[in-house]
């Protein structure tokens, strides 16, 4: 009995430490906008796209939505999160991390 105990407790530690180390890393990668931008792609489902594509701070597009807006090249466009063609992205900070949300584009 105490093996199990043992052994139980052994895996749950060891999933719990590489929890711990895959959410050290999505902080660390999501420190700068652009990053958190390719980071949402690829947990979008797009791993291709969000190596190849360079994000880049949008001025116009903030000043009018009033929000803090990056946008990937129309070419590189994706279907995901329910939006066909989205290239663009939201930025919220919090503290020191970034955290892009896909929008729609409400410009066009």
């Amino acid at each position: 009995m105490p093996d199990k105990r043992r052994r139980s407790h052994k895996i749950r530690s060891g999933l719990l430490r590489i929890l711990g180390v895959i959410i050290l890393l999505y902080l660390l990668v999501s420190i700068s906008p652009s990053n958190s931008v390719r980071m949402t792609i690829a947990l979008i489902g797009h791993p291709k796209v969000a190596m190849k594509v360079t994000p880049v701070h949008d001025s116009d597009a903030s000043s009018a939505l009033g929000a803090n807006i990056y946008t990937i090249p129309v070419r590189d466009a994706f279907n995901g999160a329910g939006i066909s063609h989205l290239s663009i992205f939201e930025i919220h900070t919090i503290l020191i991390f970034h955290i892009a949300t896909p929008t729609y584009d409400h410009l066009a």
